[in-house]
């Protein structure tokens, strides 16, 4: 018999969110950050390096909003300069 445990306390200095972040399909992805499903795919299959970063279960992809967010505030332009 087995008596491994698993913890499931987080490394000092990090933390767990009480609920996990539920990751979105290609087209709510696309919704976020105002791309299509298509071009969304495209920048990840060339390899362009200015994408949003993405989750890969088998052949599904998947978006954390959280990093959609992230990704997209960091487009903003500023109209001053």
């Amino acid at each position: 018999m087995n008596t491994d445990t698993f913890s499931t306390t987080a490394p000092i200095g990090c933390t767990v969110p009480s609920e996990p972040e539920q990751p979105v399909s290609e087209r709510e992805a696309g919704r976020i950050v105002g791309l299509s499903p298509h071009d969304l795919k495209a920048r990840r299959l060339r390899g362009n390096p200015d994408r949003p970063s993405h989750l890969r279960y088998g052949r599904a992809v998947r978006y954390l909003p959280s990093e959609l967010v992230r990704w997209r505030a960091s487009h903003v332009v500023d109209p001053t300069t």
